[in-house]
């Protein structure tokens, strides 16, 4: 099933990769073209599947789109809608400030920059279309580089790939081994789990993981006894310095992207999405030392979740940095801190010296009041959180979820509470919306606190908070020393 790439460079400025025979194609939705001068070029759109959440009827499944191409310089972007006239239009995040001509049929709009965009007609998310115009590529391994897993275009599964094989639970697993660099030609649709179990290693490229038709059915229908061993899209383990970019992932049945007590871990330009029950985005255990940069997550889950000890990984996590990224949480959080630890008081992990910085929070629909939070500490297990920095963290309206949600609390994950909470800024803090669920700090008792929350600079519908009544916080017991600048 494997074919060569195709790559359309004639543009100068724009090179898009031809779509493997077997490819997942969207071609109900959208047709998308790119424009140098009076020359364009079309794109092939990709099926992505997500999901709605709903009490009564459970998940609804849609299929959204996307499109990826390199650029340099400035380019022209048509999009042409097949089956809705365009009464309305909005191109998110807002914060790029994409200005865009539409009639009934076609939007038009020009950028000169790599950007992560999703392009939504009359407000449907779910059948929308996610742009993602990357930099031209760059460092292209070697193919004959024995180090180098070299995967070329066209759909590879376990009758035709030599380097996937069968796991334990009977999935199909590309296994990466230490030194070693797993490339992703553009074009190319690996249908397998990626499981990196050596130090130094790197997946890269313009390629695809997608696992929505491999044999594995549904995760919740797995019955196994250690969650641990779900199939997921990417899992890091206990592994040191690695690095992923670039690639799309594609609907794993648990976790998108895993790391079991990693260290100096690299995430960059990935684009990940998922539908199934605790298909969360990125979720690390007892982690230190890791960069998330220039990522766009759309999760049934959690987009992000940072964790202590869990399963078999053990020890505190610390020094993360995430910027400059788009999360998208169609079910529970967008970010979530602190809900595993040790569960033993003489043995209390810490979550500590953490960093956010330049987020867009597209979208939260969550069912639970009790998971409810774009910005989340649901911190139980005896874990202690401390020292982490919000900045410029803009949030657009959202279905159903709160702004803020800091609790040490004991619910259906912790058999025990957790330990405090300290020493917490949210610093130009953007959010336009409804705001009709109140935000929650609240301590578990008087050893289980909160302490040392800022809010500097909450602006909400452009309105600078000054109390916690106009920014609609509830601030409970067992707190101390909570602060609006």
């Amino acid at each position: 099933m494997s074919n060569k790439t195709v790559i359309t460079d004639n543009l100068n400025g724009v090179t898009v990769f031809k779509a493997p025979e077997g490819a997942d194609l969207n071609l109900r939705d959208f047709k998308v073209e790119f424009g140098v001068g009076e020359n364009w070029i079309e794109a092939p759109v990709y099926r992505m599947k997500v999901a709605y959440l709903n009490r009564i009827s459970g998940y609804n499944v849609f299929y959204s789109s996307s499109v990826s191409a390199d650029i340099k310089g400035e380019i022209k972007v048509r999009v042409t809608s097949l089956c809705r006239n365009i009464n309305f239009c909005r191109i998110r995040p807002l914060s790029d400030n994409i200005k865009f001509n539409f009639d009934r049929t076609t939007v038009e709009f020009t950028v000169d920059k790599p950007l992560q965009l999703s392009l939504e007609i009359n407000g449907d998310i779910y059948r929308n279309l996610q742009l993602f115009l990357n930099a031209p590529e760059e460092n292209i391994p070697d193919k004959d580089d024995p180090n180098v897993i070299y995967i070329p275009a066209g759909v590879h599964t376990i009758d035709n790939c030599e380097y996937i094989e069968k796991s334990p639970n009977m999935e199909s697993v590309l296994y990466v081994h230490e030194g070693k660099t797993l490339y992703l030609e553009g074009g190319s649709i690996v249908k397998a789990h990626i499981h990196v179990i050596g130090d130094n290693a790197t997946i890269c490229g313009r390629g695809m993981v997608d696992l929505l038709y491999t044999n594995a059915p549904s995760c919740v229908a797995y019955d196994l006894p250690d969650r641990n061993i779900y199939p997921r899209g990417i899992k890091l383990d206990h592994c040191d310095n690695v690095t992923v970019r670039d690639i799309i992932v594609h609907n794993p049945c648990h976790y998108i992207v895993s790391g079991n007590q990693c260290t100096n871990i690299t995430l960059d330009n990935l684009k990940l999405f998922s539908c199934h029950y605790w298909s969360d985005g990125i979720d690390m255990m007892s982690a230190k030392h890791i960069k998330i940069k220039n990522c766009f997550v759309r999760s049934n889950d959690d987009s992000i979740a940072i964790y202590a000890r869990r399963w078999d990984c053990v020890g505190d996590a610390y020094d993360w940095e995430i910027e400059n990224c788009i999360l998208w949480a169609d079910n529970a959080h967008s970010i979530n801190i602190g809900t595993h630890g040790s569960q033993n008081p003489n043995a209390r992990e810490s979550i500590y010296d953490i960093h956010f910085k330049d987020i867009d929070i597209l979208e939260i629909h969550c069912c639970s009041p009790g998971y409810y939070g774009a910005m989340a500490f649901s911190v139980g297990d005896e874990v202690y959180c401390r020292d982490f920095t919000f900045e410029n963290i803009r949030v657009d309206d959202f279905a159903s979820s709160c702004l803020f949600f800091l609790q040490v609390q004991k619910n259906g994950y912790n058999p025990c509470p957790g330990y405090k909470i300290e020493n917490i800024s949210f610093k130009d803090i953007y959010y336009n919306g409804a705001n009709s669920n109140p935000s929650h700090i609240r301590g578990y008792d008087e050893e289980r606190m909160v302490k040392n929350v800022s809010f500097e600079n909450v602006v909400i519908n452009g309105k600078r908070i000054k109390s916690f009544e106009e920014g609609n916080i509830e601030v409970g017991e067992f707190v101390e020393n909570i602060t609006i600048n």
